[in-house]
């Protein structure tokens, strides 16, 4: 996987459809302050990173809010985002076994 480095670089990606990614990583420094656009772009390092990126996305510049805020609501945040994917996706897969 060679996205990050490509990304890094300014490089094309080896897929259109990563190119479509990276744009829109490059669009979060248009909606986020710096600190949760730099937060979402490096929590997609990990696997586990999504509900962290989700976490971060709630904190508009419109909003007006301090990254304090943001580390005090992450951890319980992570949770209940967790929570509600394995739910959801418990879901999809009993109704699938249904049919």
């Amino acid at each position: 996987m060679d996205f990050q480095r490509r990304y890094v670089l300014g490089l094309p990606q080896l897929d259109p459809i990563l190119d479509e990614v990276a744009d829109a990583f490059a669009s979060a420094y248009e909606l986020y302050d710096l600190p949760f656009a730099n937060f979402m772009m490096t929590s997609f390092r990990t696997l586990t990173g999504g509900t962290m990126t989700y976490s971060a996305s709630v904190f508009l510049k419109s909003g007006n809010h301090n990254f304090s805020a943001f580390f005090r609501a992450a951890a319980d945040m992570e949770y209940f985002i967790a929570a509600a994917n394995d739910l959801l996706s418990h879901a999809r897969v009993a109704s699938s076994m249904r049919r």
